[in-house]
């Protein structure tokens, strides 16, 4: 008799203890990268010009982005963003210049905007053309 009520003594205790572990906490609020456009395409353009185009760079979520850094892929290009911090449901603009030099043919640079956004540390859009003489 008493190994059975010690049985019931332990389950209780155990049940109740089972009972009042809290459910998991809720993710915290994380900021997310949105990019538009994703590309340029200038199609047909002339050699030795240079193009200013602009993205907006927006936060979709729900914490403060940081742009730790923005780089283009080559030297024909220019780079600067208008805020390295943008708040929740706000934006950023992202000045890019292409310089099309002495290139010919199809061409393709990317910049990188490097961020606190999980999944999205790097992020990449592109100007695409064809530099013709």
């Amino acid at each position: 008799m008493k190994k059975i009520i010690m049985f019931l003594i332990i389950f209780m205790v155990l049940a109740g203890w089972c009972c009042t572990v809290s459910p998991a906490s809720p993710a915290p609020p994380q900021p997310k990268l949105t990019v538009s456009p994703e590309a340029w395409d200038l199609g047909k353009i002339k050699g030795g010009s240079s193009y200013n185009l602009t993205y907006i760079v927006y936060n979709s979520g729900k914490a403060p982005l940081k742009i730790d850094n923005v780089r283009a892929s080559c030297g024909c290009t220019d780079v600067k963003i208008s805020s390295n911090k943008i708040l929740p449901r706000q934006y950023a603009t992202l000045n890019a210049t292409f310089h099309s030099g002495s290139m010919s043919g199809k061409v393709e640079k990317i910049i990188y905007i490097e961020s606190n956004a999980p999944g999205q540390e790097i992020n990449t859009v592109k100007i695409k053309a064809e530099v013709v003489p």
